[in-house]
């Protein structure tokens, strides 16, 4: 979802079309196995990205694993919050790190990427945007690219 990509010179950034012909606008359903946390999430979260104005069905993987990566984080969360100590003897007799506090560590930095790529921060909305002082009319090589399409947006 980034807001430039290279021609085949590699040499000068193109700016891509606000809305994306090939994607359009669109609300997901979510999938028949999102379930408990993960399917409150997904309804929590929809309205959201739908006011921000990006949300196509493509995006329905990327949201998918979002919220079941919410839903683990939840999980093991709770579960380390209920650990007397985040340090295990391991099974060679070391002090080791709590698997739930390792699998709520692995579940947030999936979360995070996935909120990245949808643009869940204002951070990450506005590196979405196009470089500032970009034209915001068609250039010559999206009106190639992208045809009437883009005009009928």
């Amino acid at each position: 979802m980034s807001s430039t990509r290279r021609d085949n010179r590699g040499a000068k950034p193109m700016r891509q079309p606000a809305h994306d012909p090939c994607h359009p606008r669109g609300t997901p359903d979510p999938p028949g196995f999102l379930r408990g946390d993960s399917l409150k999430e997904w309804h929590r979260v929809v309205p959201v990205l739908e006011q921000i104005g990006k949300l196509t069905d493509a995006d329905r993987s990327i949201l998918v694993g979002y919220c079941v990566a919410w839903a683990q984080y939840d999980q093991l969360q709770r579960q380390v919050d209920g650990l007397d100590s985040p340090v295990i003897e391991s099974t060679r007799g070391t002090p080791c790190l709590h698997p739930a506090i390792q699998g709520r560590d692995r579940a947030l930095a999936q979360m995070l990427e996935c909120s990245k790529r949808l643009g869940l921060s204002p951070y990450d909305r506005e590196r979405m945007k196009p470089p500032v002082g970009q034209p915001d009319r068609e250039s010559e090589i999206d009106v190639l690219a992208y045809g009437d399409a883009l005009r009928d947006m």
